[in-house]
Protein backbone atom coordinates (compact mmCIF):
# COMPACT_ATOMS: atom_id res chain seq x y z
CA UNK A 1 0.00 0.00 0.00
CA UNK A 2 1.18 3.41 -0.95
CA UNK A 3 0.04 6.96 -0.52
CA UNK A 4 -0.55 8.95 -3.31
CA UNK A 5 2.90 9.50 -5.56
CA UNK A 6 3.74 11.08 -8.93
CA UNK A 7 4.39 8.45 -11.67
CA UNK A 8 5.77 10.07 -14.28
CA UNK A 9 5.74 14.48 -15.33
CA UNK A 10 5.72 14.21 -19.12
CA UNK A 11 6.20 17.14 -21.61
CA UNK A 12 4.08 16.67 -25.21
CA UNK A 13 5.84 19.08 -27.24
CA UNK A 14 5.69 22.79 -25.98
CA UNK A 15 2.48 23.05 -25.13
CA UNK A 16 0.99 19.44 -23.48
CA UNK A 17 2.25 18.32 -19.75
CA UNK A 18 0.89 14.93 -18.44
CA UNK A 19 1.55 14.00 -15.02
CA UNK A 20 0.55 10.60 -13.60
CA UNK A 21 -0.20 9.72 -9.79
CA UNK A 22 -0.78 6.25 -8.43
CA UNK A 23 -2.48 5.30 -5.03
CA UNK A 24 -3.27 1.84 -3.35
CA UNK A 25 -4.74 0.86 -0.59
CA UNK A 26 -6.44 2.85 2.36
CA UNK A 27 -3.76 5.55 1.77
CA UNK A 28 -5.34 9.17 2.09
CA UNK A 29 -3.38 12.43 0.71
CA UNK A 30 -2.45 15.20 -1.34
CA UNK A 31 -0.27 15.78 -4.31
CA UNK A 32 0.52 19.04 -5.44
CA UNK A 33 1.36 20.52 -8.66
CA UNK A 34 2.47 23.46 -10.43
CA UNK A 35 1.35 25.19 -13.45
CA UNK A 36 3.03 28.16 -14.40
CA UNK A 37 1.82 29.12 -17.57
CA UNK A 38 -1.46 29.70 -18.54
CA UNK A 39 -3.68 27.38 -19.24
CA UNK A 40 -6.00 26.32 -21.98
CA UNK A 41 -7.32 23.28 -21.10
CA UNK A 42 -7.04 20.61 -17.91
CA UNK A 43 -8.03 17.13 -17.57
CA UNK A 44 -8.04 14.24 -15.36
CA UNK A 45 -9.16 10.77 -16.02
CA UNK A 46 -9.06 8.28 -13.17
CA UNK A 47 -8.76 4.26 -13.87
CA UNK A 48 -8.71 1.45 -11.53
CA UNK A 49 -10.50 0.35 -8.49
CA UNK A 50 -12.04 3.01 -6.54
CA UNK A 51 -14.07 0.27 -4.13
CA UNK A 52 -14.43 3.98 -1.73
CA UNK A 53 -13.08 7.46 -1.24
CA UNK A 54 -12.62 10.18 -3.51
CA UNK A 55 -10.76 12.65 -5.62
CA UNK A 56 -10.96 16.28 -5.85
CA UNK A 57 -9.08 18.54 -8.00
CA UNK A 58 -8.68 21.51 -5.65
CA UNK A 59 -6.77 24.91 -6.60
CA UNK A 60 -4.23 27.96 -4.82
CA UNK A 61 -2.28 30.47 -6.11
CA UNK A 62 0.24 30.59 -3.16
CA UNK A 63 0.91 26.88 -2.94
CA UNK A 64 -0.75 27.00 0.96
CA UNK A 65 -4.34 27.55 1.10
CA UNK A 66 -5.85 24.79 -1.48
CA UNK A 67 -9.94 25.61 -1.62
CA UNK A 68 -12.15 23.78 -4.00
CA UNK A 69 -12.67 24.68 -7.93
CA UNK A 70 -15.60 27.14 -8.07
CA UNK A 71 -16.81 24.68 -10.23
CA UNK A 72 -16.29 21.19 -8.43
CA UNK A 73 -14.04 18.63 -9.93
CA UNK A 74 -14.56 15.16 -7.83
CA UNK A 75 -14.21 11.52 -8.35
CA UNK A 76 -16.41 9.28 -6.42
CA UNK A 77 -16.16 6.57 -9.81
CA UNK A 78 -13.40 6.18 -12.09
CA UNK A 79 -14.12 8.28 -15.42
CA UNK A 80 -13.14 11.40 -16.99
CA UNK A 81 -13.33 15.19 -16.26
CA UNK A 82 -12.17 18.73 -16.91
CA UNK A 83 -11.59 21.97 -15.23
CA UNK A 84 -14.00 24.27 -16.19
CA UNK A 85 -12.52 27.02 -18.23
CA UNK A 86 -13.30 29.93 -15.89
CA UNK A 87 -11.29 27.65 -13.23
CA UNK A 88 -8.17 27.21 -15.43
CA UNK A 89 -6.63 30.51 -13.38
CA UNK A 90 -5.05 28.95 -10.43
CA UNK A 91 -1.08 28.55 -10.14
CA UNK A 92 -0.98 25.93 -8.25
CA UNK A 93 -3.39 22.59 -8.19
CA UNK A 94 -3.82 19.57 -5.65
CA UNK A 95 -5.31 16.73 -6.05
CA UNK A 96 -6.81 15.15 -2.76
CA UNK A 97 -7.24 11.65 -1.84
CA UNK A 98 -9.58 10.65 0.95
CA UNK A 99 -11.42 8.37 2.62
CA UNK A 100 -9.66 5.84 0.77
CA UNK A 101 -10.71 1.85 1.23
CA UNK A 102 -8.14 -0.61 1.44
CA UNK A 103 -9.30 -2.19 -2.25
CA UNK A 104 -8.30 0.83 -3.73
CA UNK A 105 -5.85 0.94 -6.62
CA UNK A 106 -5.65 3.96 -8.90
CA UNK A 107 -4.08 5.94 -11.53
CA UNK A 108 -4.80 9.66 -11.98
CA UNK A 109 -3.63 10.87 -14.89
CA UNK A 110 -3.97 14.66 -15.91
CA UNK A 111 -3.77 16.50 -19.25
CA UNK A 112 -2.28 20.31 -19.01
CA UNK A 113 -2.48 22.26 -22.27
CA UNK A 114 -1.15 25.33 -22.16
CA UNK A 115 -1.87 28.45 -23.56
CA UNK A 116 1.67 29.86 -25.44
Amino acid sequence: MAAPALSTDLNRGTRTRVLTYTQSGANDGNVDFELHRPLASLSAQLVGTLAAGTVAIQGSNDNSNFVALPTAVSFSATGIKSVATADLGYRYYRAAFASMNSANSLTLTLVAKMLV
